[in-house]
Protein backbone atom coordinates (compact mmCIF):
# COMPACT_ATOMS: atom_id res chain seq x y z
CA UNK A 1 0.00 0.00 0.00
CA UNK A 2 2.74 2.28 -0.36
CA UNK A 3 1.99 3.38 -3.81
CA UNK A 4 -0.93 5.86 -2.82
CA UNK A 5 1.96 7.47 -0.34
CA UNK A 6 4.15 7.58 -3.43
CA UNK A 7 1.38 9.36 -5.81
CA UNK A 8 0.54 11.77 -2.84
CA UNK A 9 4.16 12.75 -2.40
CA UNK A 10 4.67 13.40 -6.18
CA UNK A 11 1.20 15.62 -6.49
CA UNK A 12 2.64 17.64 -2.98
CA UNK A 13 6.00 17.53 -4.91
CA UNK A 14 4.83 19.20 -8.16
CA UNK A 15 2.78 21.57 -6.29
CA UNK A 16 5.46 22.76 -3.07
CA UNK A 17 8.96 21.19 -4.01
CA UNK A 18 9.43 19.62 -0.62
CA UNK A 19 12.71 17.83 -0.09
CA UNK A 20 11.90 15.19 1.94
CA UNK A 21 9.45 14.08 0.20
CA UNK A 22 11.73 13.65 -2.59
CA UNK A 23 14.17 11.27 -0.86
CA UNK A 24 11.65 9.75 0.09
CA UNK A 25 10.27 9.07 -3.34
CA UNK A 26 13.93 8.18 -4.44
CA UNK A 27 14.20 5.17 -1.23
CA UNK A 28 11.40 3.78 -3.30
CA UNK A 29 12.37 3.16 -6.07
CA UNK A 30 13.92 -0.33 -6.30
CA UNK A 31 17.66 -0.72 -5.88
CA UNK A 32 18.50 -2.80 -9.14
CA UNK A 33 17.45 0.20 -10.93
CA UNK A 34 18.85 2.91 -8.64
CA UNK A 35 22.43 1.28 -9.38
CA UNK A 36 22.06 0.76 -12.73
CA UNK A 37 21.54 4.58 -13.22
CA UNK A 38 24.34 4.96 -11.04
CA UNK A 39 26.17 3.13 -13.04
CA UNK A 40 25.19 4.56 -16.26
CA UNK A 41 26.27 7.82 -15.00
CA UNK A 42 29.85 7.03 -13.95
CA UNK A 43 29.87 5.41 -17.52
CA UNK A 44 28.87 8.74 -18.48
CA UNK A 45 31.17 11.11 -16.51
CA UNK A 46 34.26 8.73 -17.48
CA UNK A 47 33.63 8.47 -21.14
CA UNK A 48 33.01 12.67 -21.12
CA UNK A 49 36.56 12.71 -19.03
CA UNK A 50 38.75 11.09 -21.17
CA UNK A 51 36.83 12.35 -25.03
CA UNK A 52 38.91 15.76 -23.88
CA UNK A 53 40.71 16.60 -27.21
CA UNK A 54 42.96 19.24 -27.60
CA UNK A 55 44.75 21.31 -30.90
CA UNK A 56 48.43 21.13 -30.86
CA UNK A 57 50.65 24.13 -33.02
CA UNK A 58 53.52 22.85 -35.67
CA UNK A 59 56.55 24.80 -35.13
CA UNK A 60 59.87 25.07 -36.71
CA UNK A 61 63.24 25.84 -34.72
CA UNK A 62 65.53 27.81 -37.11
CA UNK A 63 69.38 27.83 -37.23
CA UNK A 64 70.46 29.82 -34.49
CA UNK A 65 72.75 32.85 -35.52
CA UNK A 66 76.02 32.50 -33.49
CA UNK A 67 77.66 35.82 -31.93
CA UNK A 68 79.20 38.06 -34.43
CA UNK A 69 83.26 37.24 -34.40
CA UNK A 70 82.17 33.87 -32.67
CA UNK A 71 84.95 31.60 -33.96
CA UNK A 72 85.77 29.24 -30.80
CA UNK A 73 85.74 25.62 -31.40
CA UNK A 74 82.59 24.88 -30.58
CA UNK A 75 79.08 25.85 -32.19
CA UNK A 76 76.54 27.77 -29.02
CA UNK A 77 73.72 27.86 -31.54
CA UNK A 78 73.86 24.29 -32.04
CA UNK A 79 73.52 23.07 -28.65
CA UNK A 80 70.39 25.89 -27.88
CA UNK A 81 68.68 24.44 -31.15
CA UNK A 82 69.18 20.98 -29.68
CA UNK A 83 68.09 22.19 -26.04
CA UNK A 84 65.01 23.54 -27.56
CA UNK A 85 64.02 20.38 -29.52
CA UNK A 86 64.53 18.42 -26.96
CA UNK A 87 62.79 20.32 -24.21
CA UNK A 88 59.59 20.57 -26.98
CA UNK A 89 59.51 16.47 -27.74
CA UNK A 90 59.61 15.86 -23.73
CA UNK A 91 56.51 18.48 -23.63
CA UNK A 92 54.39 17.41 -25.82
CA UNK A 93 52.65 20.50 -25.97
CA UNK A 94 54.06 21.50 -29.45
CA UNK A 95 54.31 19.60 -32.88
CA UNK A 96 58.32 19.76 -34.38
CA UNK A 97 58.08 20.18 -38.01
CA UNK A 98 61.59 20.45 -40.00
CA UNK A 99 62.54 24.03 -42.01
CA UNK A 100 61.55 23.16 -45.86
CA UNK A 101 63.99 23.97 -48.56
CA UNK A 102 67.15 26.06 -47.42
CA UNK A 103 67.06 26.62 -43.38
CA UNK A 104 69.67 29.86 -44.23
CA UNK A 105 66.54 31.65 -45.21
CA UNK A 106 65.09 31.92 -42.08
CA UNK A 107 67.40 33.99 -40.69
CA UNK A 108 66.12 36.83 -43.62
CA UNK A 109 65.22 39.82 -41.84
CA UNK A 110 65.54 39.05 -38.06
CA UNK A 111 65.77 41.96 -35.94
CA UNK A 112 64.71 44.69 -38.99
CA UNK A 113 61.47 45.01 -41.01
CA UNK A 114 62.22 43.04 -43.85
CA UNK A 115 59.89 40.64 -44.98
CA UNK A 116 60.51 36.97 -43.18
CA UNK A 117 60.31 33.69 -45.40
CA UNK A 118 56.93 31.66 -45.22
CA UNK A 119 57.34 28.22 -44.48
CA UNK A 120 54.25 24.96 -44.22
CA UNK A 121 54.33 25.24 -40.40
CA UNK A 122 52.22 27.55 -38.50
CA UNK A 123 55.15 28.97 -36.12
CA UNK A 124 58.60 29.93 -37.00
CA UNK A 125 60.90 30.53 -34.01
CA UNK A 126 64.17 32.05 -34.73
CA UNK A 127 66.83 33.40 -32.68
CA UNK A 128 70.52 35.16 -32.85
CA UNK A 129 73.09 35.29 -29.93
CA UNK A 130 73.89 38.85 -28.92
CA UNK A 131 76.54 38.20 -26.33
CA UNK A 132 78.07 34.96 -25.63
CA UNK A 133 80.58 35.11 -22.56
CA UNK A 134 81.31 31.21 -21.71
CA UNK A 135 83.42 31.74 -18.42
CA UNK A 136 86.95 30.97 -18.42
CA UNK A 137 88.61 29.92 -15.46
CA UNK A 138 91.71 32.33 -14.38
CA UNK A 139 95.32 31.07 -14.64
CA UNK A 140 96.93 30.33 -11.40
CA UNK A 141 98.98 33.17 -9.61
CA UNK A 142 103.05 32.69 -10.09
CA UNK A 143 104.72 31.29 -6.97
CA UNK A 144 107.20 33.81 -5.69
CA UNK A 145 110.53 32.21 -4.39
CA UNK A 146 110.08 33.41 -1.12
CA UNK A 147 106.04 32.01 -0.74
CA UNK A 148 106.00 29.38 1.80
CA UNK A 149 102.59 28.78 1.14
CA UNK A 150 102.27 24.80 -1.30
CA UNK A 151 98.55 24.75 -0.76
CA UNK A 152 96.89 24.95 -3.57
CA UNK A 153 94.25 27.86 -3.90
CA UNK A 154 90.20 26.90 -3.86
CA UNK A 155 88.49 26.67 -6.95
CA UNK A 156 86.52 29.70 -7.68
CA UNK A 157 82.84 29.15 -9.30
CA UNK A 158 82.80 30.44 -12.85
CA UNK A 159 79.98 33.47 -13.93
CA UNK A 160 79.09 32.92 -17.50
CA UNK A 161 76.38 35.28 -19.27
CA UNK A 162 74.61 35.05 -22.64
CA UNK A 163 72.01 37.55 -24.20
CA UNK A 164 69.94 36.41 -27.03
CA UNK A 165 67.23 37.52 -29.12
CA UNK A 166 63.95 35.43 -30.02
CA UNK A 167 61.36 36.43 -32.62
CA UNK A 168 58.16 34.42 -33.56
CA UNK A 169 56.92 34.42 -36.92
CA UNK A 170 53.50 33.27 -38.65
CA UNK A 171 55.04 30.52 -41.00
CA UNK A 172 52.31 31.35 -43.24
CA UNK A 173 52.43 35.10 -43.96
CA UNK A 174 56.35 35.61 -42.92
CA UNK A 175 54.30 38.16 -39.91
CA UNK A 176 56.72 38.74 -36.91
CA UNK A 177 53.60 37.45 -33.94
CA UNK A 178 56.72 39.23 -31.03
CA UNK A 179 60.36 39.72 -30.47
CA UNK A 180 61.99 39.47 -27.05
CA UNK A 181 65.60 39.83 -26.02
CA UNK A 182 66.56 37.63 -22.99
CA UNK A 183 69.87 38.24 -21.17
CA UNK A 184 70.56 35.38 -17.91
CA UNK A 185 73.90 35.27 -15.72
CA UNK A 186 75.12 32.23 -13.54
CA UNK A 187 77.69 32.07 -10.83
CA UNK A 188 77.79 28.49 -9.82
CA UNK A 189 79.52 26.71 -12.92
CA UNK A 190 82.63 24.46 -11.68
CA UNK A 191 84.19 24.27 -14.52
CA UNK A 192 84.74 26.13 -18.21
CA UNK A 193 82.01 24.90 -20.56
CA UNK A 194 84.29 22.69 -23.10
CA UNK A 195 86.86 21.62 -21.13
CA UNK A 196 85.56 18.34 -20.99
CA UNK A 197 83.64 16.56 -24.49
CA UNK A 198 80.82 16.14 -22.25
CA UNK A 199 80.17 19.72 -21.42
CA UNK A 200 79.27 20.32 -25.15
CA UNK A 201 76.50 17.50 -24.46
CA UNK A 202 73.15 19.35 -23.52
CA UNK A 203 71.75 15.87 -22.67
CA UNK A 204 74.72 15.16 -20.19
CA UNK A 205 75.05 16.27 -16.57
CA UNK A 206 78.40 17.61 -16.98
CA UNK A 207 77.02 20.29 -19.35
CA UNK A 208 74.40 21.66 -16.38
CA UNK A 209 77.96 21.77 -14.24
CA UNK A 210 78.91 24.71 -16.12
CA UNK A 211 77.47 28.20 -16.00
CA UNK A 212 76.69 28.42 -19.35
CA UNK A 213 75.24 25.38 -19.39
CA UNK A 214 72.84 26.48 -16.87
CA UNK A 215 72.22 29.80 -18.17
CA UNK A 216 71.33 28.38 -21.80
CA UNK A 217 69.02 25.71 -19.56
CA UNK A 218 66.96 28.38 -18.22
CA UNK A 219 66.84 30.83 -20.84
CA UNK A 220 65.19 28.09 -22.68
CA UNK A 221 63.25 27.04 -19.99
CA UNK A 222 61.75 30.95 -20.14
CA UNK A 223 61.58 31.58 -23.98
CA UNK A 224 59.19 27.86 -24.18
CA UNK A 225 57.49 28.85 -21.13
CA UNK A 226 56.01 32.29 -23.32
CA UNK A 227 56.11 30.52 -26.71
CA UNK A 228 53.73 27.61 -24.90
CA UNK A 229 51.36 30.06 -23.55
CA UNK A 230 51.39 32.02 -26.74
CA UNK A 231 50.27 28.95 -29.04
CA UNK A 232 47.34 28.27 -26.51
CA UNK A 233 45.91 31.31 -27.38
CA UNK A 234 45.99 30.46 -31.31
CA UNK A 235 43.25 28.71 -33.59
CA UNK A 236 45.41 25.68 -35.09
CA UNK A 237 46.10 26.40 -38.79
CA UNK A 238 47.13 24.54 -41.76
CA UNK A 239 47.07 24.87 -45.50
CA UNK A 240 45.57 23.31 -47.89
CA UNK A 241 48.03 20.60 -50.28
CA UNK A 242 45.52 18.74 -52.39
CA UNK A 243 42.26 18.68 -53.98
CA UNK A 244 40.68 15.68 -55.56
CA UNK A 245 37.37 13.95 -56.41
CA UNK A 246 35.91 11.29 -54.77
CA UNK A 247 32.36 10.22 -56.28
CA UNK A 248 31.99 13.78 -57.41
CA UNK A 249 32.03 15.40 -54.54
CA UNK A 250 35.68 17.91 -53.61
CA UNK A 251 37.47 16.63 -51.32
CA UNK A 252 40.21 18.50 -49.31
CA UNK A 253 43.44 17.62 -48.03
CA UNK A 254 45.49 19.24 -45.50
CA UNK A 255 48.66 19.32 -43.90
CA UNK A 256 48.02 18.46 -40.14
CA UNK A 257 46.23 15.72 -38.57
CA UNK A 258 45.63 13.46 -35.87
CA UNK A 259 49.43 14.43 -34.30
CA UNK A 260 47.77 18.02 -34.20
CA UNK A 261 44.59 16.74 -32.60
CA UNK A 262 42.84 17.00 -35.20
CA UNK A 263 39.67 14.59 -35.33
CA UNK A 264 36.45 13.15 -37.87
CA UNK A 265 33.63 15.75 -37.59
CA UNK A 266 35.90 18.82 -36.94
CA UNK A 267 35.33 22.16 -38.69
CA UNK A 268 37.59 24.07 -40.34
CA UNK A 269 37.01 27.26 -41.63
CA UNK A 270 39.10 28.21 -45.68
CA UNK A 271 41.19 31.52 -45.90
CA UNK A 272 42.46 33.05 -49.00
CA UNK A 273 45.52 34.82 -46.69
CA UNK A 274 47.33 38.07 -47.79
CA UNK A 275 50.51 39.13 -45.79
CA UNK A 276 49.61 42.83 -45.84
CA UNK A 277 46.86 45.08 -46.28
CA UNK A 278 47.77 48.76 -46.60
CA UNK A 279 45.25 51.18 -45.34
CA UNK A 280 43.91 52.98 -48.87
CA UNK A 281 43.41 56.40 -46.21
CA UNK A 282 47.15 57.02 -45.68
CA UNK A 283 48.92 53.30 -46.91
CA UNK A 284 50.03 52.12 -43.79
CA UNK A 285 50.19 48.31 -43.28
CA UNK A 286 47.08 47.05 -41.17
CA UNK A 287 47.95 43.40 -40.90
CA UNK A 288 47.72 40.04 -42.91
CA UNK A 289 44.49 39.98 -44.79
CA UNK A 290 42.37 36.44 -44.02
CA UNK A 291 39.36 36.47 -46.91
CA UNK A 292 37.54 33.98 -45.82
CA UNK A 293 36.11 31.33 -48.51
CA UNK A 294 33.96 28.91 -47.15
CA UNK A 295 34.25 25.93 -44.93
CA UNK A 296 34.87 21.71 -44.66
CA UNK A 297 34.47 19.00 -42.24
CA UNK A 298 36.99 16.61 -41.76
CA UNK A 299 35.95 12.97 -42.93
CA UNK A 300 39.25 10.81 -42.38
CA UNK A 301 41.85 11.82 -39.85
CA UNK A 302 45.72 10.45 -40.37
CA UNK A 303 48.80 10.80 -38.09
CA UNK A 304 50.15 14.00 -40.48
CA UNK A 305 47.44 15.01 -42.72
CA UNK A 306 43.44 15.38 -43.13
CA UNK A 307 40.84 14.90 -45.68
CA UNK A 308 37.94 17.17 -45.39
CA UNK A 309 34.37 17.76 -47.46
CA UNK A 310 33.63 20.84 -48.37
CA UNK A 311 30.68 21.88 -46.60
CA UNK A 312 30.57 25.78 -47.64
CA UNK A 313 31.74 27.92 -50.20
CA UNK A 314 34.31 27.17 -54.01
CA UNK A 315 37.34 27.78 -55.68
CA UNK A 316 39.54 26.09 -53.18
CA UNK A 317 43.22 25.86 -53.76
CA UNK A 318 46.85 24.47 -52.33
CA UNK A 319 48.24 26.99 -49.66
CA UNK A 320 45.12 28.52 -48.80
CA UNK A 321 45.08 28.37 -45.19
CA UNK A 322 42.46 26.44 -42.83
CA UNK A 323 41.71 27.29 -39.55
CA UNK A 324 40.01 25.30 -36.44
CA UNK A 325 36.27 26.92 -36.30
CA UNK A 326 37.09 26.04 -32.64
CA UNK A 327 40.13 27.04 -29.71
CA UNK A 328 40.33 23.60 -28.13
CA UNK A 329 43.95 24.41 -26.10
CA UNK A 330 45.66 22.18 -23.48
CA UNK A 331 44.21 22.07 -20.32
CA UNK A 332 46.56 23.10 -17.34
CA UNK A 333 49.23 23.35 -18.33
CA UNK A 334 50.90 26.09 -16.63
CA UNK A 335 49.49 24.81 -13.30
CA UNK A 336 51.88 22.33 -12.88
CA UNK A 337 55.23 22.90 -10.91
CA UNK A 338 58.58 24.83 -12.10
CA UNK A 339 61.99 24.35 -11.81
CA UNK A 340 62.74 26.36 -9.02
CA UNK A 341 66.51 28.61 -9.18
CA UNK A 342 69.20 27.89 -7.44
CA UNK A 343 72.14 30.06 -7.47
CA UNK A 344 74.87 30.95 -5.12
CA UNK A 345 74.43 34.52 -3.74
CA UNK A 346 75.48 37.61 -6.37
CA UNK A 347 78.39 40.16 -5.76
CA UNK A 348 76.13 42.22 -8.10
CA UNK A 349 72.40 43.19 -7.96
CA UNK A 350 70.55 41.11 -10.86
CA UNK A 351 66.76 41.00 -10.93
CA UNK A 352 65.02 37.61 -10.20
CA UNK A 353 64.36 36.54 -13.37
CA UNK A 354 68.22 36.66 -14.82
CA UNK A 355 69.00 34.22 -12.29
CA UNK A 356 69.74 30.70 -13.72
CA UNK A 357 68.41 27.16 -12.26
CA UNK A 358 71.24 24.38 -11.22
CA UNK A 359 69.10 21.52 -11.99
CA UNK A 360 67.67 20.32 -15.61
CA UNK A 361 64.01 21.04 -17.07
CA UNK A 362 65.06 19.04 -19.76
CA UNK A 363 65.32 15.86 -17.38
CA UNK A 364 62.02 17.07 -15.89
CA UNK A 365 60.07 18.74 -18.55
CA UNK A 366 55.91 19.03 -18.28
CA UNK A 367 54.19 15.65 -19.93
CA UNK A 368 51.24 16.74 -21.51
CA UNK A 369 48.15 14.39 -20.71
CA UNK A 370 47.38 12.03 -22.74
CA UNK A 371 44.54 12.00 -25.19
CA UNK A 372 42.61 9.16 -25.00
CA UNK A 373 38.94 8.96 -26.94
CA UNK A 374 38.23 5.29 -25.42
CA UNK A 375 37.95 4.04 -22.15
CA UNK A 376 38.26 0.69 -20.46
CA UNK A 377 36.25 -1.29 -17.42
CA UNK A 378 39.11 -0.84 -15.41
CA UNK A 379 39.33 2.65 -15.37
CA UNK A 380 35.79 2.55 -14.67
CA UNK A 381 36.16 0.44 -11.76
CA UNK A 382 38.95 2.09 -10.15
CA UNK A 383 37.08 5.73 -10.89
CA UNK A 384 33.69 4.15 -9.07
CA UNK A 385 36.05 3.21 -5.51
CA UNK A 386 37.93 6.37 -6.13
CA UNK A 387 34.51 8.86 -5.57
Amino acid sequence: MEMPEILFHNRHFNKDPDAGAHRRIMMNIPKQIHGAMLLAGMLCLAFAARADAYYLKKITIAPIQNESGWAERFDPGHMIADILVQKIQRSGLLVLSPPAGESAGLHSGLGTQEERPKQPTQLILRSRILQFKPGERQLPKPKLSFDDNTEPEPQKKLTAEARMVFEVVNGFTGRLFWQETYQYRSMNGEFPIGDVPASLDPFHPDFYRTAMGQVLDHMTNQILEKLLEFANTLPLEGQIVAMEMEDGEPRVFMNIGRKDGVEVGDMFRVFEVSSMYKGPLYGQDLGPWYKQLGAIRILDAQPGFAIGAVRAGEHFSKGQVVRAHVLKPVPQWKEEEKIEAITQPEPEPLDESQKAPFTSPVRDAYQAPARLSHFNLFDVVKWTFSH
